[in-house]
């Protein structure tokens, strides 16, 4: 399984340069042959979440703590998008995770109480879709 592990190498070199939508297809052609190579889909995550792809985010962020529960930047991650997405009961498991395993950790979690970067800029629903108040989603197909 080298091959999976050499393809998200270029993804990082292109995430590294900027260049996200390269790197998304990197994560996901090492996806593509190791379905649980939990790293490439935080990694992917990690690309959406830059992309303002949140919905995407949220699916991989997920499956990368289902796969690497011990992966706890991606606890940190998940629970912040949940937060700002309105969603604070669901980020809570994570929340509590957190709190047990990383009491001194240096990673930040959006507070239910704060007011997110993503709060009001969107509109995010783990099992719904993501729509910018900018382009909402026609009323025919939301």
């Amino acid at each position: 399984m080298w091959a999976c592990r050499l393809i998200p190498e270029r993804g990082n070199r292109y995430r590294d340069r900027g260049k996200l939508r390269e790197a998304a297809i990197q994560y996901a052609n090492a996806l593509q042959i190791d379905p649980r190579f939990a790293e490439a889909h935080y990694q992917l995550g990690e690309i959406y979440l830059k992309l303002k792809e949140y919905n995407q985010a949220y699916a991989e962020l997920s499956r990368t703590v289902d796969l690497a529960p011990e992966n706890y930047r991606a606890h940190v991650d998940l629970a912040n998008l949940l937060i700002a997405g309105g969603q604070a009961k669901q980020a809570q498991p994570h929340l509590d995770l957190l709190r047990e395993k990383q009491p001194n950790s240096p990673e930040r979690v959006t507070s239910p109480n704060t007011s997110p970067s993503l709060i009001g800029k969107t509109e995010f629903s783990p099992i719904g879709r993501c729509q910018s108040k900018e382009f909402p989603v026609p009323a025919d197909e939301g």
